[in-house]
């Protein structure tokens, strides 16, 4: 291959074909290129200077890629914002999943949540907890590490996402809701905020694609992203939940063209001090 490329991967019978694929993605590093001026150098003399220049291409490269089939949050946390209690909180917390799987600790939601084919992993907070919960429900997955966007061309945030709400489409008369945020001092504050949801997203066995444009945080030395989830329980509310899978922060970067010389030594034409 001359270029990253994906591959997809699908179960074959002989006769039929699967309906789920997986993606399998060859990545592709340039190699710099080595330039000499001028082109056809003179090798004796000393009328002309031999200039040699280190030219590459650029590369992409993954400053989040959590699957999350390794079990646990993998390079996330769950962070709780709310006043219920621990065992309340230790329920509706972020907490990593095996497909096909059935809350068993709610009294409403009962959905089916499939993150993909066979025991495919993912993360999901729930809402809806037995015991009842008597104040808001707030819990954030949260990267626990910030990464340097320095020096990227471009980046993007991309993951499945399957969010499940009681209220209406829209409804806004409790505060229940989920938003994607951003944060650029290593999550001491989240002022920007991707999105915000109102409205079912995906169901339980086929999340939705959601992809964001994050070019405005290229150049930033301590950046983070959160997905939080907060539902009102009072009233007879009881609330859903949140998944997600597959979380990917990408872009591309200049190729990092620095070498080193090796093998023989270097001519004297190189080690003239008077040549710039």
């Amino acid at each position: 291959i001359s270029a990253t490329t994906t591959y997809w991967v699908t179960a074959w019978n002989g006769s039929c074909e699967s309906i789920l694929r997986t993606a399998i993605v060859a990545k592709y590093n340039p190699l710099l290129t080595l330039t000499f001026t001028p082109a056809a150098p003179a090798v004796c003399g000393e009328n002309t200077i031999i200039a040699l220049t280190a030219a590459g291409d650029i590369e992409t490269v993954n400053l989040i890629n959590e699957t999350f089939e390794s079990g646990g949050l993998g390079v996330f946390s769950t962070v709780n914002n709310d006043a219920n209690s621990a065992a309340i909180d230790n329920i509706t917390k972020w907490q990593n999943y095996t497909s096909v799987f059935v809350p068993t600790t709610t009294n409403v939601w009962f959905p089916a949540v499939s993150s993909g084919f066979g025991t495919n992993k993912f993360a999901l907070t729930l809402s809806d907890s037995n015991p009842y919960a008597t104040n808001p429900t707030e819990n954030s997955l949260v990267l626990t590490t910030a990464v340097n966007s320095t020096a990227f061309l471009d980046l993007t945030l991309t993951f499945k996402l399957y969010y499940s709400r009681y209220l209406d489409d829209g409804d806004v008369s409790y505060s229940e809701y989920a938003t994607i945020d951003v944060s650029t001092d290593g999550g001491a504050t989240y002022p920007t905020t991707l999105q915000t949801l109102i409205a079912d997203t995906g169901i339980g066995t086929r999340f939705s694609a959601v992809s964001f444009n994050l070019n405005a945080f290229i150049n930033q030395t301590n950046l983070k992203i959160r997905v939080r989830n907060h539902s009102w329980t009072g009233n007879g509310l009881l609330p859903d939940g949140v998944a997600v899978h597959d979380i990917l922060l990408s872009g591309t970067r200049p190729l990092n063209t620095s070498f080193a010389w090796s093998g023989a030594s270097l001519p004297d034409v190189y080690r003239n001090a008077g040549c710039p």
